[in-house]
C-alpha cells in the first residue's frame, strides 16, 4: 500500500487469536465487508491496545502510533482496494450499503 510503517497508522498484530487490526476513519469499514476473511467491528465496539510504542508478547503494534502526534487512520478504500487485489480479480465487490 505504500504506508510507512514509521509513520503512525495504527495496524496492530493480535498474536494470541492470530489477526490483524487495521484501523479505519469511523464509519469506513463497511468499504471492506463481504470479503472474505474481514470482520468489521460494529460501532460501539472496543479494542484493547498496547500502552507502550511497542505492544506486549501478546499484542504488538506493525506500526506503533508516533509520540505527541495524532493517530493516523488508514483510508478503508485504499485498504479495501489492496485487500481485493491481494485475494485476486475474481472476488465480487460488496454491496457498500
Amino acid at each position: 500500500m505504500g504506508l510507512n510503517p514509521r509513520s503512525g497508522y495504527l495496524v496492530l498484530a493480535d498474536f494470541i487469536h492470530p489477526q490483524l487490526y487495521v484501523l479505519v476513519p469511523p464509519g469506513t469499514g463497511s468499504a471492506a465487508a463481504g470479503l472474505p476473511g474481514i470482520r468489521i467491528l460494529a460501532s460501539g465496539s472496543q479494542l484493547l491496545m498496547p500502552a507502550t510504542a511497542h505492544g506486549t508478547p501478546s499484542a504488538h503494534w506493525l506500526s506503533p502510533p508516533r509520540e505527541n502526534a495524532t493517530p493516523r487512520l488508514v483510508p478503508a478504500d485504499q485498504l479495501t482496494t489492496h485487500l481485493r487485489a491481494a485475494l485476486g480479480a475474481d472476488q465480487p465487490k460488496a454491496d457498500a450499503s
